[in-house]
Protein backbone atom coordinates (compact mmCIF):
# COMPACT_ATOMS: atom_id res chain seq x y z
CA UNK A 1 0.00 0.00 0.00
CA UNK A 2 2.92 2.16 0.81
CA UNK A 3 4.72 1.35 -2.61
CA UNK A 4 1.18 2.12 -4.08
CA UNK A 5 0.86 5.54 -2.70
CA UNK A 6 4.79 6.81 -4.05
CA UNK A 7 3.84 6.07 -7.58
CA UNK A 8 0.46 7.37 -7.30
CA UNK A 9 1.83 10.68 -5.76
CA UNK A 10 4.76 10.24 -8.91
CA UNK A 11 2.04 9.99 -11.42
CA UNK A 12 0.12 12.54 -10.01
CA UNK A 13 3.36 15.04 -9.84
CA UNK A 14 4.21 14.16 -13.30
CA UNK A 15 0.23 15.30 -14.32
CA UNK A 16 0.37 18.57 -13.08
CA UNK A 17 3.70 19.35 -14.32
CA UNK A 18 2.54 18.48 -17.86
CA UNK A 19 -0.97 20.58 -17.16
CA UNK A 20 0.80 23.66 -15.01
CA UNK A 21 0.69 26.87 -17.56
CA UNK A 22 3.17 28.80 -16.81
CA UNK A 23 1.64 32.40 -17.21
CA UNK A 24 1.52 32.20 -20.66
CA UNK A 25 4.91 34.24 -20.74
CA UNK A 26 6.99 31.46 -22.24
CA UNK A 27 7.16 30.79 -25.76
CA UNK A 28 8.81 27.56 -27.29
CA UNK A 29 12.60 27.88 -26.97
CA UNK A 30 12.25 26.92 -31.00
CA UNK A 31 15.50 28.19 -32.05
CA UNK A 32 17.28 25.28 -30.30
CA UNK A 33 14.44 22.88 -30.19
CA UNK A 34 13.67 22.72 -33.85
CA UNK A 35 17.43 22.34 -34.58
CA UNK A 36 19.07 19.79 -31.86
CA UNK A 37 18.90 16.20 -30.76
CA UNK A 38 19.15 16.07 -27.21
CA UNK A 39 20.30 12.90 -27.72
CA UNK A 40 22.79 13.54 -29.61
CA UNK A 41 23.64 16.54 -27.86
CA UNK A 42 23.87 14.15 -25.08
CA UNK A 43 25.71 11.44 -26.72
CA UNK A 44 29.09 13.32 -27.25
CA UNK A 45 29.53 14.84 -23.65
CA UNK A 46 28.73 13.31 -20.12
CA UNK A 47 27.25 13.49 -17.01
CA UNK A 48 28.77 14.06 -13.73
CA UNK A 49 27.66 12.00 -10.67
CA UNK A 50 24.86 14.51 -9.87
CA UNK A 51 23.46 14.00 -13.76
CA UNK A 52 24.77 17.66 -14.62
CA UNK A 53 25.99 18.02 -18.40
CA UNK A 54 29.58 18.07 -18.81
CA UNK A 55 31.50 19.20 -21.92
CA UNK A 56 35.32 18.01 -22.09
CA UNK A 57 34.32 16.79 -18.72
CA UNK A 58 34.44 20.20 -17.32
CA UNK A 59 31.41 22.37 -16.62
CA UNK A 60 30.17 24.92 -19.24
CA UNK A 61 27.20 26.66 -18.09
CA UNK A 62 25.63 27.58 -21.50
CA UNK A 63 25.54 23.72 -22.89
CA UNK A 64 23.90 22.88 -19.17
CA UNK A 65 21.64 25.28 -19.62
CA UNK A 66 20.67 24.28 -23.25
CA UNK A 67 20.34 21.12 -21.97
CA UNK A 68 18.05 21.54 -19.61
CA UNK A 69 15.51 23.67 -22.29
CA UNK A 70 15.73 20.75 -24.55
CA UNK A 71 15.15 18.42 -21.75
CA UNK A 72 12.52 20.42 -20.52
CA UNK A 73 10.54 20.34 -23.96
CA UNK A 74 11.08 16.57 -24.47
CA UNK A 75 9.34 15.83 -21.32
CA UNK A 76 6.06 18.23 -22.31
CA UNK A 77 6.15 16.67 -25.55
CA UNK A 78 6.43 12.87 -24.64
CA UNK A 79 5.45 12.85 -20.25
CA UNK A 80 8.53 10.57 -20.55
CA UNK A 81 9.91 11.05 -16.75
CA UNK A 82 13.34 10.01 -18.08
CA UNK A 83 13.46 13.89 -19.65
CA UNK A 84 11.83 15.52 -16.62
CA UNK A 85 14.56 14.30 -14.41
CA UNK A 86 17.25 15.31 -17.07
CA UNK A 87 15.80 18.81 -16.64
CA UNK A 88 15.74 18.94 -13.24
CA UNK A 89 19.14 17.85 -12.49
CA UNK A 90 20.98 20.46 -14.35
CA UNK A 91 19.77 23.17 -11.49
CA UNK A 92 21.87 21.53 -9.27
CA UNK A 93 25.11 23.25 -11.35
CA UNK A 94 23.29 26.90 -10.11
CA UNK A 95 22.70 25.34 -6.91
CA UNK A 96 26.08 24.95 -6.07
CA UNK A 97 28.29 27.68 -4.25
CA UNK A 98 31.27 26.23 -5.26
CA UNK A 99 30.54 25.68 -8.69
CA UNK A 100 28.95 29.70 -9.91
CA UNK A 101 30.29 33.23 -8.47
CA UNK A 102 28.72 35.01 -6.08
CA UNK A 103 29.50 39.08 -8.01
CA UNK A 104 28.30 42.83 -7.23
CA UNK A 105 28.51 42.34 -3.45
CA UNK A 106 26.00 39.08 -3.97
CA UNK A 107 23.53 40.78 -5.86
CA UNK A 108 24.60 39.18 -8.71
CA UNK A 109 25.35 35.02 -9.63
CA UNK A 110 27.83 34.97 -12.19
CA UNK A 111 28.57 31.79 -14.50
CA UNK A 112 31.82 30.94 -14.82
CA UNK A 113 33.89 30.45 -17.80
CA UNK A 114 37.36 28.93 -15.78
CA UNK A 115 39.26 29.01 -18.68
CA UNK A 116 40.74 32.15 -21.23
CA UNK A 117 39.24 32.30 -24.53
CA UNK A 118 40.46 34.77 -27.39
CA UNK A 119 41.57 37.97 -25.29
CA UNK A 120 39.72 37.41 -22.11
CA UNK A 121 41.00 36.28 -19.27
CA UNK A 122 38.98 33.58 -16.57
CA UNK A 123 36.57 34.15 -14.87
CA UNK A 124 34.71 35.89 -17.15
CA UNK A 125 30.63 35.69 -17.82
CA UNK A 126 28.81 35.89 -21.28
CA UNK A 127 25.70 37.41 -21.59
CA UNK A 128 24.22 34.89 -23.80
CA UNK A 129 24.85 32.57 -20.91
CA UNK A 130 23.34 34.38 -18.21
CA UNK A 131 20.15 35.08 -20.76
CA UNK A 132 19.68 31.54 -21.49
CA UNK A 133 20.65 30.40 -17.94
CA UNK A 134 17.23 32.88 -17.21
CA UNK A 135 15.37 30.88 -19.80
CA UNK A 136 15.96 27.71 -18.32
CA UNK A 137 15.86 28.44 -15.15
CA UNK A 138 11.87 29.68 -15.42
CA UNK A 139 11.11 26.64 -16.83
CA UNK A 140 12.64 24.85 -14.02
CA UNK A 141 10.38 26.68 -11.88
CA UNK A 142 7.51 25.96 -14.25
CA UNK A 143 7.93 22.20 -14.08
CA UNK A 144 8.70 21.99 -10.33
CA UNK A 145 7.37 25.81 -8.59
CA UNK A 146 10.76 25.47 -6.64
CA UNK A 147 10.81 28.67 -4.99
CA UNK A 148 14.88 28.83 -4.04
CA UNK A 149 15.41 29.10 -7.91
CA UNK A 150 13.78 32.12 -7.63
CA UNK A 151 16.70 34.54 -6.13
CA UNK A 152 18.93 32.61 -8.41
CA UNK A 153 17.23 33.81 -11.07
CA UNK A 154 17.04 37.06 -10.09
CA UNK A 155 20.63 37.23 -9.93
CA UNK A 156 21.92 35.93 -13.30
CA UNK A 157 19.56 38.45 -14.53
CA UNK A 158 21.55 41.30 -12.45
CA UNK A 159 24.81 40.43 -14.32
CA UNK A 160 23.20 40.40 -17.33
CA UNK A 161 22.06 43.52 -16.67
CA UNK A 162 25.17 45.26 -15.56
CA UNK A 163 27.62 47.62 -17.55
CA UNK A 164 30.88 45.14 -19.03
CA UNK A 165 32.98 47.42 -17.88
CA UNK A 166 31.91 46.58 -14.59
CA UNK A 167 31.51 42.50 -14.76
CA UNK A 168 28.50 42.64 -16.12
CA UNK A 169 27.44 42.19 -20.35
CA UNK A 170 26.19 45.16 -21.55
CA UNK A 171 27.81 47.44 -24.15
CA UNK A 172 27.53 50.15 -26.81
CA UNK A 173 27.47 49.67 -30.00
CA UNK A 174 29.13 52.32 -32.52
CA UNK A 175 26.34 53.82 -32.95
CA UNK A 176 25.27 54.43 -29.09
CA UNK A 177 22.65 51.40 -28.95
CA UNK A 178 22.45 49.43 -25.73
CA UNK A 179 24.04 45.51 -26.47
CA UNK A 180 24.26 42.21 -24.72
CA UNK A 181 27.49 41.00 -25.12
CA UNK A 182 28.51 37.15 -25.67
CA UNK A 183 32.42 38.22 -24.67
CA UNK A 184 32.07 41.33 -22.26
CA UNK A 185 34.87 43.25 -22.75
CA UNK A 186 36.55 41.67 -25.83
CA UNK A 187 38.16 43.41 -28.29
CA UNK A 188 38.39 40.97 -30.73
CA UNK A 189 34.46 39.98 -31.16
CA UNK A 190 32.46 42.68 -29.76
CA UNK A 191 28.40 42.35 -30.39
CA UNK A 192 28.41 38.91 -31.65
CA UNK A 193 24.66 39.25 -32.85
CA UNK A 194 23.74 35.25 -32.29
CA UNK A 195 25.07 35.18 -28.44
CA UNK A 196 23.06 38.43 -28.28
CA UNK A 197 19.95 37.17 -29.06
CA UNK A 198 19.93 34.28 -26.51
CA UNK A 199 20.78 36.71 -24.23
CA UNK A 200 17.64 38.81 -25.52
CA UNK A 201 15.42 36.11 -25.06
CA UNK A 202 16.05 35.52 -21.79
CA UNK A 203 15.56 39.29 -20.73
CA UNK A 204 12.60 39.59 -22.49
CA UNK A 205 11.18 36.69 -20.53
CA UNK A 206 12.20 37.91 -17.29
CA UNK A 207 10.82 41.30 -18.04
CA UNK A 208 7.82 39.13 -18.32
CA UNK A 209 8.10 37.23 -15.36
CA UNK A 210 9.17 40.57 -13.13
CA UNK A 211 6.67 43.02 -14.60
CA UNK A 212 7.40 46.02 -12.34
CA UNK A 213 12.00 45.04 -12.57
CA UNK A 214 11.97 48.85 -14.45
CA UNK A 215 15.87 48.84 -14.73
CA UNK A 216 15.67 45.38 -16.77
CA UNK A 217 12.30 46.73 -19.12
CA UNK A 218 14.47 49.82 -19.53
CA UNK A 219 17.70 48.10 -21.09
CA UNK A 220 15.15 45.71 -22.70
CA UNK A 221 13.32 48.86 -24.65
CA UNK A 222 16.86 50.28 -25.25
CA UNK A 223 18.18 47.33 -26.22
CA UNK A 224 15.31 46.11 -28.59
CA UNK A 225 15.28 49.38 -30.46
CA UNK A 226 19.21 49.25 -31.04
CA UNK A 227 19.03 45.44 -31.99
CA UNK A 228 16.20 45.85 -34.85
CA UNK A 229 18.08 49.18 -36.11
CA UNK A 230 21.30 47.41 -36.60
CA UNK A 231 20.58 44.51 -37.99
CA UNK A 232 21.65 45.80 -41.39
CA UNK A 233 25.25 46.35 -40.25
CA UNK A 234 25.62 42.38 -39.54
CA UNK A 235 24.93 41.33 -44.19
CA UNK A 236 26.96 42.16 -47.35
CA UNK A 237 25.34 41.69 -50.25
CA UNK A 238 25.66 37.89 -49.99
CA UNK A 239 25.94 36.78 -46.57
CA UNK A 240 26.30 37.77 -43.25
CA UNK A 241 28.75 38.56 -40.48
CA UNK A 242 29.30 36.76 -37.07
CA UNK A 243 30.20 40.00 -35.23
CA UNK A 244 30.50 43.38 -35.59
CA UNK A 245 34.28 43.28 -36.49
CA UNK A 246 32.96 41.38 -39.76
CA UNK A 247 34.01 38.02 -38.45
CA UNK A 248 33.32 35.33 -41.31
CA UNK A 249 29.90 33.26 -40.40
CA UNK A 250 30.09 29.24 -41.00
CA UNK A 251 26.85 27.75 -42.83
CA UNK A 252 26.24 26.04 -39.83
CA UNK A 253 25.86 29.85 -37.53
CA UNK A 254 24.04 31.24 -40.40
CA UNK A 255 21.47 28.87 -40.15
CA UNK A 256 21.35 29.06 -36.87
CA UNK A 257 20.89 32.85 -37.17
CA UNK A 258 17.68 31.90 -39.60
CA UNK A 259 16.09 29.85 -36.90
CA UNK A 260 16.82 32.69 -34.36
CA UNK A 261 14.76 34.90 -36.37
CA UNK A 262 12.04 32.40 -36.81
CA UNK A 263 12.03 32.64 -32.50
CA UNK A 264 12.06 35.80 -32.28
CA UNK A 265 8.88 36.26 -34.94
CA UNK A 266 6.93 34.17 -32.90
CA UNK A 267 8.47 35.69 -29.87
CA UNK A 268 7.43 39.35 -31.01
CA UNK A 269 5.35 39.13 -33.92
CA UNK A 270 7.81 42.21 -35.65
CA UNK A 271 8.20 41.45 -39.02
CA UNK A 272 11.67 42.72 -39.35
CA UNK A 273 12.55 39.30 -38.36
CA UNK A 274 10.39 37.48 -40.47
CA UNK A 275 11.82 39.31 -43.41
CA UNK A 276 15.38 38.85 -42.24
CA UNK A 277 14.87 35.48 -42.25
CA UNK A 278 13.64 35.35 -45.82
CA UNK A 279 16.49 37.27 -46.83
CA UNK A 280 19.22 35.47 -44.97
CA UNK A 281 17.34 31.63 -46.44
CA UNK A 282 17.75 32.57 -49.32
CA UNK A 283 21.34 33.53 -49.16
CA UNK A 284 21.89 30.41 -47.93
CA UNK A 285 20.22 28.37 -50.54
CA UNK A 286 21.65 25.42 -51.05
CA UNK A 287 24.34 25.93 -48.40
CA UNK A 288 24.68 22.96 -45.93
CA UNK A 289 26.38 22.03 -42.34
CA UNK A 290 29.16 20.65 -42.85
CA UNK A 291 30.04 19.67 -39.07
CA UNK A 292 30.54 16.05 -38.25
CA UNK A 293 28.41 16.75 -35.14
CA UNK A 294 25.01 14.38 -35.78
CA UNK A 295 23.48 16.77 -33.27
CA UNK A 296 21.88 18.58 -36.08
CA UNK A 297 18.44 17.54 -37.11
CA UNK A 298 18.57 18.68 -40.43
CA UNK A 299 22.05 19.75 -41.40
CA UNK A 300 21.26 19.45 -45.58
CA UNK A 301 17.59 20.81 -44.86
CA UNK A 302 16.45 23.45 -47.80
CA UNK A 303 15.39 25.83 -46.40
CA UNK A 304 14.01 27.40 -49.75
CA UNK A 305 14.12 26.81 -53.36
CA UNK A 306 13.72 28.80 -56.43
CA UNK A 307 11.16 29.09 -58.06
CA UNK A 308 11.03 27.45 -62.01
CA UNK A 309 8.14 28.12 -64.69
CA UNK A 310 5.33 25.22 -64.14
CA UNK A 311 3.02 26.71 -66.73
CA UNK A 312 2.74 29.91 -69.42
CA UNK A 313 1.77 31.84 -66.40
CA UNK A 314 2.88 30.34 -62.99
CA UNK A 315 6.45 30.10 -60.92
CA UNK A 316 6.23 27.28 -58.52
CA UNK A 317 8.43 24.59 -57.29
CA UNK A 318 8.92 21.53 -59.41
CA UNK A 319 8.94 18.30 -57.80
CA UNK A 320 11.97 16.01 -57.46
CA UNK A 321 11.39 12.42 -58.92
CA UNK A 322 7.82 10.37 -58.65
CA UNK A 323 7.08 7.84 -57.00
CA UNK A 324 7.72 4.16 -58.82
CA UNK A 325 4.05 3.62 -60.06
CA UNK A 326 2.52 2.62 -63.55
CA UNK A 327 2.00 5.57 -64.92
CA UNK A 328 -1.14 4.78 -67.70
CA UNK A 329 -4.21 3.71 -66.83
CA UNK A 330 -7.59 2.52 -68.62
CA UNK A 331 -10.87 4.27 -67.25
CA UNK A 332 -12.87 2.33 -65.61
CA UNK A 333 -10.19 0.35 -64.08
CA UNK A 334 -11.33 -3.28 -62.93
CA UNK A 335 -9.80 -2.48 -59.57
CA UNK A 336 -12.65 -0.07 -59.47
CA UNK A 337 -14.52 -1.99 -56.87
CA UNK A 338 -17.83 -0.04 -55.73
CA UNK A 339 -20.85 -1.23 -53.64
CA UNK A 340 -24.21 -2.09 -55.89
CA UNK A 341 -25.36 1.65 -53.98
CA UNK A 342 -22.28 3.46 -55.09
CA UNK A 343 -22.61 2.16 -58.82
CA UNK A 344 -26.22 2.98 -59.72
CA UNK A 345 -25.07 6.65 -57.61
CA UNK A 346 -22.09 6.63 -59.99
CA UNK A 347 -23.86 5.17 -63.09
CA UNK A 348 -26.18 8.93 -63.11
CA UNK A 349 -22.46 10.48 -62.67
CA UNK A 350 -21.25 8.62 -65.19
CA UNK A 351 -22.59 11.88 -68.40
CA UNK A 352 -19.85 14.26 -66.39
CA UNK A 353 -17.54 12.19 -64.57
CA UNK A 354 -15.39 9.40 -65.19
CA UNK A 355 -13.82 7.53 -62.38
CA UNK A 356 -10.89 5.31 -62.30
CA UNK A 357 -8.63 3.42 -59.34
CA UNK A 358 -5.04 3.73 -60.51
CA UNK A 359 -2.65 0.58 -60.56
CA UNK A 360 0.16 0.23 -57.61
CA UNK A 361 2.50 -2.66 -57.27
CA UNK A 362 2.49 -1.90 -53.43
CA UNK A 363 0.62 0.04 -51.25
CA UNK A 364 2.10 3.38 -51.11
CA UNK A 365 1.63 6.69 -49.76
CA UNK A 366 1.29 10.21 -51.73
CA UNK A 367 0.27 13.35 -51.14
CA UNK A 368 0.19 14.94 -54.95
CA UNK A 369 -0.60 13.92 -58.22
CA UNK A 370 -0.03 15.35 -61.80
CA UNK A 371 -2.26 13.29 -64.23
CA UNK A 372 -1.78 14.09 -68.09
CA UNK A 373 -4.21 13.94 -71.06
CA UNK A 374 -4.05 16.09 -74.33
CA UNK A 375 -7.84 16.99 -73.72
CA UNK A 376 -7.04 18.93 -70.21
CA UNK A 377 -7.38 22.68 -70.06
CA UNK A 378 -7.75 25.45 -67.41
CA UNK A 379 -11.60 24.57 -67.03
CA UNK A 380 -11.04 20.70 -66.38
CA UNK A 381 -11.98 19.39 -62.94
CA UNK A 382 -11.12 16.36 -61.12
CA UNK A 383 -11.76 15.10 -58.08
CA UNK A 384 -10.57 12.24 -55.55
CA UNK A 385 -11.97 9.98 -53.15
CA UNK A 386 -10.48 7.83 -50.23
CA UNK A 387 -11.87 4.74 -49.81
CA UNK A 388 -12.63 3.94 -46.14
CA UNK A 389 -12.98 1.37 -43.88
CA UNK A 390 -16.46 0.39 -44.85
CA UNK A 391 -15.39 0.68 -48.99
CA UNK A 392 -17.34 3.97 -48.93
CA UNK A 393 -15.98 6.98 -51.44
CA UNK A 394 -15.16 9.90 -49.11
CA UNK A 395 -14.24 13.25 -51.32
CA UNK A 396 -10.59 14.40 -50.13
CA UNK A 397 -9.91 18.27 -49.46
CA UNK A 398 -8.18 19.10 -52.36
CA UNK A 399 -5.87 21.89 -54.16
CA UNK A 400 -6.37 21.96 -58.02
CA UNK A 401 -4.60 23.40 -61.35
CA UNK A 402 -5.71 22.78 -64.76
CA UNK A 403 -3.52 24.09 -67.58
CA UNK A 404 -2.79 22.52 -70.86
CA UNK A 405 -2.67 19.19 -71.16
CA UNK A 406 -1.77 18.56 -66.96
CA UNK A 407 -3.87 18.62 -63.89
CA UNK A 408 -1.44 19.21 -60.87
CA UNK A 409 -3.55 18.05 -57.49
CA UNK A 410 -2.67 18.21 -53.66
CA UNK A 411 -4.30 16.50 -51.25
CA UNK A 412 -3.79 15.05 -47.72
CA UNK A 413 -1.01 12.28 -47.13
CA UNK A 414 -3.24 8.47 -48.28
CA UNK A 415 -2.45 5.56 -49.50
CA UNK A 416 -2.49 5.32 -53.29
CA UNK A 417 -4.52 1.87 -53.62
CA UNK A 418 -7.02 3.54 -51.74
CA UNK A 419 -8.00 6.05 -53.90
CA UNK A 420 -10.53 6.92 -56.95
CA UNK A 421 -10.02 9.78 -58.98
CA UNK A 422 -13.17 11.53 -60.56
CA UNK A 423 -12.08 13.28 -64.12
CA UNK A 424 -15.16 15.99 -65.34
CA UNK A 425 -14.25 17.47 -69.03
CA UNK A 426 -12.64 14.51 -69.98
CA UNK A 427 -13.24 13.62 -74.14
CA UNK A 428 -13.03 9.87 -74.26
CA UNK A 429 -13.86 10.00 -78.35
CA UNK A 430 -9.34 10.83 -77.53
CA UNK A 431 -8.34 7.87 -75.83
CA UNK A 432 -9.06 6.17 -73.09
CA UNK A 433 -5.63 6.28 -71.54
CA UNK A 434 -4.45 8.25 -69.36
CA UNK A 435 -0.70 8.95 -67.87
CA UNK A 436 0.08 10.00 -64.36
CA UNK A 437 2.57 10.35 -61.34
CA UNK A 438 2.31 10.73 -57.79
CA UNK A 439 4.75 12.10 -55.39
CA UNK A 440 5.24 11.91 -51.44
CA UNK A 441 6.46 15.08 -50.68
CA UNK A 442 6.74 14.25 -46.58
CA UNK A 443 9.37 12.24 -47.50
CA UNK A 444 11.83 15.60 -46.89
CA UNK A 445 11.60 18.39 -44.70
CA UNK A 446 9.73 20.73 -46.42
CA UNK A 447 11.44 24.24 -47.35
CA UNK A 448 10.09 27.44 -45.49
CA UNK A 449 10.04 29.76 -48.32
CA UNK A 450 9.85 29.44 -52.38
CA UNK A 451 11.99 32.70 -53.93
CA UNK A 452 11.84 34.33 -56.84
CA UNK A 453 14.92 37.47 -58.68
CA UNK A 454 13.02 40.15 -61.04
CA UNK A 455 16.69 40.56 -62.45
CA UNK A 456 18.16 44.45 -63.08
CA UNK A 457 15.03 47.02 -64.17
CA UNK A 458 15.86 50.28 -64.99
CA UNK A 459 13.33 53.06 -63.53
CA UNK A 460 12.65 56.46 -64.01
CA UNK A 461 12.85 59.23 -61.92
CA UNK A 462 9.59 61.02 -60.54
CA UNK A 463 7.78 58.37 -61.47
CA UNK A 464 4.81 56.19 -59.81
CA UNK A 465 5.83 51.94 -60.25
CA UNK A 466 3.16 49.43 -59.29
CA UNK A 467 3.94 45.93 -57.98
CA UNK A 468 1.43 43.19 -59.40
CA UNK A 469 1.72 39.90 -57.49
CA UNK A 470 -0.69 37.41 -57.69
CA UNK A 471 -0.34 34.24 -55.14
CA UNK A 472 -1.87 31.17 -55.29
CA UNK A 473 -1.56 28.41 -51.95
CA UNK A 474 0.24 30.34 -50.07
CA UNK A 475 -0.77 33.01 -46.92
CA UNK A 476 1.98 35.23 -47.00
CA UNK A 477 4.42 36.96 -49.75
CA UNK A 478 6.92 39.46 -48.74
CA UNK A 479 8.45 42.03 -51.65
CA UNK A 480 11.76 42.87 -51.12
CA UNK A 481 13.98 45.88 -53.07
CA UNK A 482 17.21 47.06 -53.78
CA UNK A 483 18.57 49.62 -55.82
CA UNK A 484 21.79 51.39 -57.26
CA UNK A 485 22.85 54.70 -59.35
CA UNK A 486 24.57 52.07 -61.69
CA UNK A 487 24.63 48.05 -62.42
CA UNK A 488 27.82 47.69 -60.46
CA UNK A 489 26.07 49.49 -57.26
CA UNK A 490 23.46 46.94 -57.66
CA UNK A 491 25.15 44.15 -57.69
CA UNK A 492 26.98 45.55 -54.94
CA UNK A 493 24.13 46.27 -52.79
CA UNK A 494 22.26 44.36 -50.24
CA UNK A 495 18.86 43.44 -49.06
CA UNK A 496 17.56 45.07 -46.79
CA UNK A 497 14.97 43.51 -44.02
CA UNK A 498 13.60 47.10 -44.24
CA UNK A 499 13.19 47.47 -47.63
CA UNK A 500 9.68 46.12 -49.15
CA UNK A 501 7.10 47.30 -50.95
CA UNK A 502 3.62 46.21 -51.61
CA UNK A 503 1.54 47.86 -54.22
CA UNK A 504 3.09 51.76 -55.32
CA UNK A 505 5.98 52.99 -54.90
CA UNK A 506 7.70 56.57 -56.33
CA UNK A 507 11.38 56.49 -57.78
CA UNK A 508 13.16 59.59 -57.00
CA UNK A 509 15.90 59.45 -58.99
CA UNK A 510 16.58 57.81 -62.22
CA UNK A 511 17.99 54.36 -60.85
CA UNK A 512 18.59 50.05 -61.22
CA UNK A 513 16.35 48.22 -59.17
CA UNK A 514 16.25 44.46 -58.49
CA UNK A 515 13.15 42.72 -56.62
CA UNK A 516 13.27 39.55 -54.80
CA UNK A 517 9.82 37.68 -54.19
CA UNK A 518 10.05 35.57 -50.68
CA UNK A 519 6.93 33.32 -50.25
CA UNK A 520 5.90 30.71 -47.60
CA UNK A 521 5.97 27.34 -49.04
CA UNK A 522 2.50 25.48 -47.61
CA UNK A 523 1.61 22.52 -50.47
CA UNK A 524 3.31 21.37 -53.89
CA UNK A 525 1.09 23.78 -55.58
CA UNK A 526 2.24 27.44 -53.52
CA UNK A 527 2.97 29.31 -56.76
CA UNK A 528 3.29 32.46 -57.76
CA UNK A 529 1.92 34.17 -61.10
CA UNK A 530 4.61 36.12 -63.28
CA UNK A 531 5.84 39.04 -61.03
CA UNK A 532 5.67 42.30 -62.79
CA UNK A 533 6.70 46.23 -61.85
CA UNK A 534 5.07 49.17 -64.22
CA UNK A 535 4.24 52.49 -64.11
CA UNK A 536 1.21 52.86 -62.14
CA UNK A 537 -1.72 54.94 -63.69
CA UNK A 538 -1.68 58.82 -63.27
CA UNK A 539 -4.13 60.14 -61.43
CA UNK A 540 -6.66 62.26 -63.62
CA UNK A 541 -8.33 65.53 -62.01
Amino acid sequence: MIIFRKELLSLLTLFLCLNFTFGQTLKRYSCIVDRIDLHEMEGNRTLDSTGILLSNYRYHPLSISQFGVLSYYYFKDTGDSIYYKKCVDQIKYFKDTSKVHSLFNGKGMGLPYNYNFWDLKAPWYSGMTQGYAVSYLLRYYDLTQDEEVLPIIEKVAYVLLQNQEDGGTISKTPEGYTWIEEYPNSNRSPQVLNGYINGLIGLKEYCDFHPNDTMAKRIFDETYEGFTNSLHHFDTHMWSYYNRKNRGLSNKYMRYQIYEMKHLYELFGDEIFDNQRRIWSVMANKKYIKSKSKAYKFPNHDLVFPVNKISDSLLGRILPSPLEVHKEDQLYSSTLQLSNREKRKMKRKMKTECLFTPHTDSLKTANYLEIHHSTFNAQSNLAIYHRNAKNKLVPLATEIIATKGKIKISFALTEVSDLVIGLQGFNLSDSNIIEYDFFNTTLEKAPFYLFHKSGMMELKKHTNYKVELKTLNTSKATVFYKTGKSKKDLLLSKWDARNTVSENFEVKENSFYEFLVVFDYESPLTCIEMFEVSEAAKNLD
